[in-house]
């Protein structure tokens, strides 16, 4: 033992004498530290303790790697969601599909479940491979203050206007446990349906889990980070032979597809995917192709007066004016004609300009959602003076 190795020990007190304990006898052998789930070893007191263990280094596994600040980590190696879908771990891409309201976002994700069920029957035929389909329903947190779609209000919605056998809902919260000890995996269990309020334990892990349905507007990409990540992984890593089984579907309550994916895509880049991989892995639902769904309304500052009762019947029904705001607020579609006939009542060369770019925007957006064999992808179509609400 050197002199320095000494001179580092802890030492009994009032003395000079190393004390026999695990931490000196771990900082003499200076080992290569390995630390899972690495987000949750961030404080000042984790890296007080690791320096006083004497590392040779420290090995990070992590879906989230910090990579700004003093505690950021140093990225040696990254798997991509290519790879990752290359080797069949995960389920991709993400079926997104918003509705207005949150009972027809979960009757639709019911429905999901049900024809994805049919589907891994006639796997099961093929292949022997058992599959049973699980919706992870995010519900809100309890409110003194508000009403709220809590555990109990979804929990009751399945039962009594799904129709769901209580045997096949679990509520997983921080004071129901209602899948600990339960091997989800089994034949033998009956749960297809979990109902959280927030995240699910660390290290949770279902392949099952096929949807992902919060039944509250995702205003952020909190909202749904970790639970979205739950329903990624590929039952058995491996290609399945029906092409639905393949990709994993999110229901959300929203009044607007663009918002929504925004920030869908956000939580995906939260759980480790570049900005490219998570526009990639979220692909619109058929039936979201209106436009009330896919965008919300969309409103654009004018910096003149706009006269509304000049404007046709039919392009009256699509658009609103906000007077006192100066804004437009577009619920429709818009055709050319329609742009134009905005246009030309518009005395300021600014507004016309910006009337012609949202036009283009949201042509060029939903092109990329409805042109055959094309890969859909989230541009940035939100430009100043534009907000979507």
């Amino acid at each position: 033992m050197k002199p320095k190795q000494i001179e580092n020990l802890e030492k009994v007190e009032g003395s000079d004498k190393p004390v026999h304990s695990l931490a000196n006898l771990v900082y003499l052998n200076n080992p290569v530290f390995i630390i899972d789930e690495a987000h949750n070893a961030r404080t000042e007191l984790t890296f007080e303790v690791l320096k006083r263990l004497n590392p040779a280094c420290i090995i990070e596994f992590i879906a989230t790697p910090k990579t700004k600040g003093t505690d950021r980590s140093n990225v040696l190696y990254s798997v991509s969601a290519a790879e990752l879908k290359a080797e069949d771990m995960i389920k991709m891409p993400i079926e997104l599909l918003t509705t207005l309201d949150w009972q027809t976002a979960i009757s639709d994700a019911v429905k999901k479940q049900q024809e994805l069920e049919i589907l891994t029957k006639a796997e099961e035929s093929l292949t022997g491979e058992y599959i049973r389909p699980i919706v992870l329903l995010q519900a809100q947190n309890d409110s003194q203050t508000q009403s709220t779609i809590n555990v109990i209000e979804v929990k009751n919605f399945l039962l009594h206007n799904m129709k769901i056998p209580e045997d096949q809902i679990a509520v997983a919260t921080g004071s129901e446990k209602g899948i600990e000890n339960k091997d989800l995996l089994s034949v033998d269990e009956s749960i297809r349906f979990i109902i959280t309020k927030q995240a699910l334990k660390e290290g949770w892990d279902c392949p099952f889990a096929y949807i992902f349905c919060p039944v509250a507007t995702v205003n952020s990409s909190k909202d749904g980070e970790q639970l979205l990540g739950r329903i990624l992984r590929m039952p058995k890593v491996q290609k399945k032979n029906k092409a639905e089984l393949n990709r994993a579907y999110a229901f959300v309550s929203s009044d607007s597809f663009y918002n929504t994916a925004q920030n869908l895509e956000k939580s995906l880049i939260d759980a480790g995917f570049t900005s490219v991989e998570a526009s990639e892995l979220i692909e619109v639902s058929p039936q979201q192709l209106t436009f009330g769904p896919f965008f919300g309304n969309i409103s654009v500052e004018l910096s003149s007066p706009l006269a509304i009762d000049k404007l046709s019947a039919k392009l009256q029904t699509k658009i609103e004016y906000l007077s006192e705001e100066k804004t437009l607020v577009i619920k429709d579609n818009i055709d050319e004609n329609e742009k134009e006939e905005l246009k030309n009542i518009l005395s300021k060369e600014e507004d016309k300009k910006e009337i012609e770019r949202v036009y283009q925007d949201i042509k060029a957006f939903s092109k990329s959602y409805i042109s055959p064999n094309k890969q859909p992808s989230l541009p940035i179509l939100v430009r100043q003076k534009i907000r979507v609400t």
